[in-house]
């Protein structure tokens, strides 16, 4: 595993940490599992954010708000 992975995967348990501590006495097994894997691929996409070289003028994305007509 890479350094940034193993950075990600040690994020990822610390949020849990946080998460178990604050509503674990309010959650199932089964919800805690799947916020579990829904902070795991949040981790893992912020990994890959954060290996995208930007230069200093880089515009960043803006998406367009979605208006029904």
């Amino acid at each position: 595993m890479s350094e940034q992975g193993k950075a990600d995967v040690d994020k990822a348990a610390a949020l849990m940490s946080g998460i178990r501590a604050r509503y674990g006495d309010r959650m199932t097994d089964e919800q805690m599992e799947a916020v579990g894997e829904d902070v795991q691929k949040i981790a893992a996409a912020t990994g890959l954010m954060r290996g995208a070289a930007l230069d200093n003028g880089d515009v960043p994305f803006v998406a367009a708000p979605y208006r029904a007509d």
